[in-house]
Protein backbone atom coordinates (compact mmCIF):
# COMPACT_ATOMS: atom_id res chain seq x y z
CA UNK A 1 0.00 0.00 0.00
CA UNK A 2 3.15 2.58 0.45
CA UNK A 3 3.92 1.99 -3.17
CA UNK A 4 0.18 3.01 -4.12
CA UNK A 5 0.32 6.32 -1.91
CA UNK A 6 4.03 6.89 -3.30
CA UNK A 7 2.54 6.89 -7.21
CA UNK A 8 -0.40 8.43 -6.01
CA UNK A 9 1.47 11.23 -4.37
CA UNK A 10 4.57 11.58 -6.69
CA UNK A 11 4.74 15.41 -7.75
CA UNK A 12 1.21 16.69 -7.39
CA UNK A 13 3.16 20.00 -6.46
CA UNK A 14 2.76 22.51 -8.99
CA UNK A 15 0.13 22.96 -12.22
CA UNK A 16 -0.60 24.56 -14.81
CA UNK A 17 -4.44 24.73 -13.83
CA UNK A 18 -4.17 27.37 -10.55
CA UNK A 19 -7.30 28.02 -9.07
CA UNK A 20 -8.12 29.68 -6.05
CA UNK A 21 -8.97 27.21 -3.18
CA UNK A 22 -12.71 27.31 -3.34
CA UNK A 23 -13.34 26.95 -6.93
CA UNK A 24 -11.17 23.96 -7.11
CA UNK A 25 -11.67 21.48 -3.94
CA UNK A 26 -14.65 22.88 -2.25
CA UNK A 27 -16.77 22.97 -5.58
CA UNK A 28 -15.65 19.53 -6.51
CA UNK A 29 -16.65 18.42 -2.92
CA UNK A 30 -20.14 20.56 -2.65
CA UNK A 31 -21.08 19.10 -6.68
CA UNK A 32 -20.23 15.35 -5.20
CA UNK A 33 -22.37 16.06 -1.72
CA UNK A 34 -25.04 17.82 -3.38
CA UNK A 35 -26.13 15.06 -5.79
CA UNK A 36 -24.08 11.51 -4.21
CA UNK A 37 -22.19 8.74 -6.58
CA UNK A 38 -23.41 5.90 -7.98
CA UNK A 39 -21.43 2.76 -6.55
CA UNK A 40 -17.49 3.03 -7.68
CA UNK A 41 -17.11 -0.57 -9.86
CA UNK A 42 -13.53 -2.35 -10.09
CA UNK A 43 -11.67 -1.43 -12.58
CA UNK A 44 -9.42 1.11 -13.59
CA UNK A 45 -11.22 4.48 -13.13
CA UNK A 46 -11.28 8.45 -13.79
CA UNK A 47 -10.75 10.60 -11.16
CA UNK A 48 -10.34 14.46 -10.85
CA UNK A 49 -7.33 14.98 -8.50
CA UNK A 50 -7.80 17.99 -6.41
CA UNK A 51 -4.18 19.51 -4.59
CA UNK A 52 -4.47 22.11 -1.95
CA UNK A 53 -1.64 24.05 -1.10
CA UNK A 54 -1.66 24.41 2.41
CA UNK A 55 1.00 26.76 2.66
CA UNK A 56 -0.37 29.01 -0.37
CA UNK A 57 -3.88 28.76 -0.36
CA UNK A 58 -4.03 27.46 -3.55
CA UNK A 59 -5.37 25.04 -5.40
CA UNK A 60 -5.40 22.69 -8.83
CA UNK A 61 -6.76 19.99 -10.38
CA UNK A 62 -5.63 16.94 -13.12
CA UNK A 63 -6.85 14.34 -14.65
CA UNK A 64 -6.44 10.62 -13.63
CA UNK A 65 -6.93 7.50 -13.71
CA UNK A 66 -6.63 5.06 -10.55
CA UNK A 67 -7.09 1.24 -9.87
CA UNK A 68 -9.86 0.41 -7.61
CA UNK A 69 -11.18 -2.72 -5.71
CA UNK A 70 -14.33 -3.41 -3.26
CA UNK A 71 -14.62 0.47 -3.02
CA UNK A 72 -10.88 1.66 -2.21
CA UNK A 73 -8.01 2.80 -3.85
CA UNK A 74 -6.15 -0.34 -5.03
CA UNK A 75 -3.21 0.97 -7.27
CA UNK A 76 -1.31 3.88 -8.41
CA UNK A 77 -2.40 6.57 -9.80
CA UNK A 78 -1.81 7.61 -13.20
CA UNK A 79 -2.11 11.56 -14.97
CA UNK A 80 -3.02 12.23 -17.59
CA UNK A 81 -0.61 14.29 -19.85
CA UNK A 82 -1.65 17.08 -23.10
CA UNK A 83 -1.11 14.18 -25.13
CA UNK A 84 -4.39 12.21 -23.91
CA UNK A 85 -1.45 9.45 -21.99
CA UNK A 86 -1.74 8.49 -19.09
CA UNK A 87 1.76 8.77 -17.26
CA UNK A 88 2.98 7.87 -13.39
CA UNK A 89 2.67 11.70 -11.96
CA UNK A 90 6.64 11.94 -11.84
CA UNK A 91 7.14 11.60 -15.18
CA UNK A 92 5.15 15.09 -14.96
CA UNK A 93 5.57 16.95 -11.56
CA UNK A 94 8.50 16.82 -8.91
CA UNK A 95 8.50 13.66 -6.67
CA UNK A 96 6.52 14.17 -3.58
CA UNK A 97 5.63 11.88 -1.08
CA UNK A 98 2.80 11.01 1.68
CA UNK A 99 3.61 12.70 5.42
CA UNK A 100 5.95 10.42 7.27
CA UNK A 101 3.14 10.70 10.45
CA UNK A 102 1.27 8.55 8.61
CA UNK A 103 3.90 5.54 9.31
CA UNK A 104 4.32 6.98 13.24
CA UNK A 105 2.69 4.51 15.39
CA UNK A 106 0.54 7.53 17.83
CA UNK A 107 -0.31 9.86 15.16
CA UNK A 108 -3.72 11.32 14.03
CA UNK A 109 -3.11 10.49 10.60
CA UNK A 110 -4.44 7.14 9.22
CA UNK A 111 -4.54 5.97 5.79
CA UNK A 112 -7.89 5.69 4.58
CA UNK A 113 -7.71 4.51 1.21
CA UNK A 114 -11.83 4.16 1.08
CA UNK A 115 -14.13 5.74 -1.24
CA UNK A 116 -17.02 7.44 0.09
CA UNK A 117 -20.17 9.05 -1.81
CA UNK A 118 -17.03 9.23 -4.86
CA UNK A 119 -14.75 10.80 -3.21
CA UNK A 120 -11.84 9.99 -1.06
CA UNK A 121 -10.12 11.03 2.38
CA UNK A 122 -7.84 13.85 2.18
CA UNK A 123 -3.71 13.10 1.90
CA UNK A 124 -1.55 15.06 3.16
CA UNK A 125 2.17 14.82 1.09
CA UNK A 126 5.42 15.95 3.11
CA UNK A 127 5.48 19.20 1.14
CA UNK A 128 1.72 20.37 2.98
CA UNK A 129 0.00 19.37 0.38
CA UNK A 130 -3.84 18.22 0.33
CA UNK A 131 -4.65 15.51 -1.98
CA UNK A 132 -7.97 14.37 -2.88
CA UNK A 133 -10.18 12.16 -5.71
CA UNK A 134 -13.31 12.78 -7.24
CA UNK A 135 -14.83 10.06 -9.37
CA UNK A 136 -16.50 12.05 -11.83
CA UNK A 137 -18.34 9.37 -14.16
CA UNK A 138 -20.13 8.31 -11.39
CA UNK A 139 -21.37 11.02 -10.06
CA UNK A 140 -25.47 10.90 -10.16
CA UNK A 141 -26.85 13.13 -13.01
CA UNK A 142 -28.39 16.61 -11.99
CA UNK A 143 -32.45 16.25 -11.10
CA UNK A 144 -34.43 17.75 -13.95
CA UNK A 145 -36.42 20.43 -13.64
CA UNK A 146 -39.44 21.90 -15.23
CA UNK A 147 -39.23 23.56 -18.56
CA UNK A 148 -39.70 27.14 -19.06
CA UNK A 149 -42.94 27.95 -21.02
CA UNK A 150 -42.58 30.37 -23.95
CA UNK A 151 -42.36 33.96 -23.86
CA UNK A 152 -45.93 35.41 -24.58
CA UNK A 153 -43.82 37.67 -27.47
CA UNK A 154 -43.50 34.63 -29.05
CA UNK A 155 -46.92 32.96 -29.11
Amino acid sequence: MKKILLFLMLGLSSAVFAQNQKSCFLEYYDLFDKRGSNPIPDGVQNVVVTVRDTKENSCFTVLGQVEVKNNAISGPLKIKNRKGEFVPPGTLYPKTTVHEKYDAPKSNLKRDYSIKNGMTANFLTQDMKVVNFFFIDYLKPQPSSAAEAPSTKKL
